[in-house]
């Protein structure tokens, strides 16, 4: 569970993101500050293989 509601907006913002090829460090700072995001930990981009389950 999330609060307040909308973070759900910032995953699907990232997603698009990620998934378009324009996530780069710069954008997706970008969408955090948007978003007011603080990430506290490294946003890793990892292609999903069989060793780390596509996490």
């Amino acid at each position: 569970m999330v609060t307040p509601a909308g973070h759900e907006r910032y995953l699907a913002e990232l997603t698009e993101l990620l998934t378009s090829g324009e996530g780069t460090p710069d954008n997706v700072a970008e969408l955090r500050i948007k978003h007011d995001i603080h990430q506290l930990t490294p946003l890793r981009n990892r292609p999903a293989g069989p060793h780390n389950h596509g996490h």
